[in-house]
C-alpha cells in the first residue's frame, strides 16, 4: 500500500512516529511514499524512519515563534 500523508504540526509527529512503527513491522508492506510536515516541531528524542518514508518535505516559517516554544523542538 502506498500512503500520502499530510501532518500540520504535532500531526507530523504522528506520522513520524507511524513511520517508526511500521519499520519495527518485520511483516510490513506499507509505505509513506510522501510525507508533507506543515510547521511540523521536529523533536530531537525521535527522528522519522526514512526506510518506510520515500520522500520528505518539511515546510517551516522562520516566522513561526510556536514551533520552537520553549526551546523544546527544532525547525528543520
Amino acid at each position: 500500500t502506498i500512503i500520502y500523508v499530510i501532518g500540520h504540526s504535532h500531526g507530523g509527529n504522528v506520522a513520524t512516529l507511524a513511520s517508526q512503527f511500521l519499520a519495527q513491522d518485520k511483516d510490513n508492506k506499507h509505505i509513506i511514499h510522501v510525507l508533507f510536515a506543515l510547521a511540523t516541531p521536529v523533536m530531537s528524542t525521535y527522528f522519522p524512519n526514512m526506510k518506510t518514508i520515500h520522500y520528505l518535505y518539511n515546510f517551516f516559517s522562520f516566522e513561526d515563534l510556536i514551533q520552537t516554544v520553549l526551546g523544546i523542538s527544532l525547525r528543520e
